[in-house]
């Protein structure tokens, strides 16, 4: 450093945290020295020390911590999605399985049937339940896709 006549960055460390101000005060002298200026003059050379970056780092740290809480709730969110289609399907088959329950026959012993509840699924009801979901999944997608065009 003692042949450079105009140094831009000078990077030092202390040997612990707490002789840090102690450090930078030697180096400032040491410099002031070779260059002719006076060690208490604060304007001379600008030095940052790591209380000066403390906000910074705890700032890039509250935004990542954010970050994964944002990652984690929509994870999360998706996943209970998934999980809402898989109930239906399971209710779906079981309905298909079950057929049609016995509800008040069993109770007046009216074997008509007209007191059961009837699990029954038609080829309509499947169509427009899919075209329904593949509609709003299109849609969905094309509103996230212009708004981030």
């Amino acid at each position: 450093m003692w042949d450079t006549r105009y140094a831009n960055v000078l990077v030092f460390s202390s040997i612990a945290p707490q002789f840090e101000p102690k450090a930078q005060n030697q180096v400032r002298a040491a410099i002031g020295k070779r260059q002719r200026f006076s060690a208490t003059d604060k304007r001379a050379i600008q030095m940052f020390g790591r209380e000066e970056f403390r906000p910074i780092i705890d700032g890039i740290t509250i935004g990542l911590q954010v970050l994964l809480v944002f990652i984690g709730a929509l994870t999360l969110g998706i996943g209970g999605v998934g999980a809402q289609f898989l109930a239906e399907a399971l209710v779906l088959t079981l309905a298909a399985a079950v057929g049609s329950l016995p509800l008040l026959g069993l109770a007046f012993k009216d074997t008509s049937g007209k007191g059961d509840i009837h699990l029954a699924i038609s080829l309509a009801t499947v169509a427009v339940s899919t075209g329904i979901l593949v509609l709003v999944g299109v849609l969905s997608g094309l509103a996230a896709a212009l708004r981030y065009e």
